[in-house]
């Protein structure tokens, strides 16, 4: 895999977006496959670079902190899958743990089905927004990818270029809006550079365009967005705990239901849930017990 970046036009990008008072930023690394060789060749694949972050001490935050908020930058690296022998070695290289979130291209509809699998490996599912993706009309699929937690992400850069790529960017988002049914989708700028961003209230315009009622296009630009920076955040935490006791703490299967019932009553989650039984289905049930015997 080929890595495609510049860190001049990157760096202009980000303290642009600091100046208009940006209170929460996400740099992205985009890694794309090579062009394609006449002759195939053993090339050891370019390594992931470390996210690149801004010195805030070159940014003028002073906006920001007056309005009792604070600065927050996320790496974002992005990258294209056209192979599969090439999703182990990068869903398992130790580089991507210092990065916030985790955006994959699927270039086929193969490589969408081992993804369906992986949903524990990345974050966002993007896709080439001026051009055709076969695999936007598998709807069951990415639905099982979006129940997962992992969104899909529509970017509105390519639809600021000529005619034909916007056709297709506001296609493939109805496509996209209409197989998801407008649920689990993030609206991004995917802008290499200051002139294509645009302001929230253009954006929200955009989304318009793309079948999305003006009084619920906020979210996608928001909400959804907040949500997939807290997913992100919690695989950095704990996923789970063990509790370890003793032999003789383990109940034993002889014991009688009596003594059963007591030792949970001692429990207060199960003694408060038994108080809540309403007193008639108590009364039924002790009906119903002396009506057997």
């Amino acid at each position: 895999m080929q890595i495609s970046k510049t860190f001049t036009a990157l760096q202009t990008l980000m303290l642009h977006l600091f100046r208009i008072s940006s209170e929460a930023t996400s740099a992205d690394e985009t890694q794309e496959p090579p062009v394609k060789r006449q002759k195939k060749t053993l090339k050891k694949p370019e390594p992931i670079p470390d996210p690149y972050i801004v010195d805030v001490k070159k940014v003028d935050v002073t906006v920001l902190e007056s309005n009792g908020k604070r600065l927050r930058q996320f790496s974002r690296i992005t990258v294209s899958l056209n192979e599969q022998n090439a999703l182990h070695n990068f869903f398992n290289n130790s580089q991507l743990k210092k990065y916030d979130l985790i955006a994959v291209r699927p270039g086929s509809d193969a490589i969408l089905n081992t993804l369906q699998r992986k949903t524990d490996f990345f974050d966002i599912v993007t896709y080439e927004q001026s051009s055709k993706t076969g695999w936007l009309m598998m709807s069951k699929k990415i639905e099982a990818i979006r129940d997962e937690g992992v969104v899909f992400e529509i970017s509105y850069a390519s639809a600021l270029g000529d005619s034909y790529a916007r056709r297709m960017m506001l296609s493939n988002g109805r496509f996209l809006m209409q197989a998801l049914r407008r649920r689990g989708i993030i609206f991004s700028s995917g802008a290499r550079d200051v002139i294509d961003l645009r302001a929230p209230y253009d954006a929200l315009n955009m989304l318009c365009l793309i079948g999305v009622d003006s009084k619920f296009a906020r979210p996608y630009l928001s909400d959804y967005p907040k949500s997939v920076l807290l997913r992100g955040e919690s695989k950095r935490s704990l996923r789970g705990c063990i509790a370890v006791h003793s032999v003789n703490a383990v109940p034993s299967s002889n014991l009688i239901e009596a003594a059963a019932l007591s030792r949970l009553l001692k429990v207060p989650e199960f003694r408060l849930q038994v108080e809540r039984v309403p007193a008639t289905k108590k009364a039924q049930s002790k009906e119903e017990t002396e009506t057997k015997c």
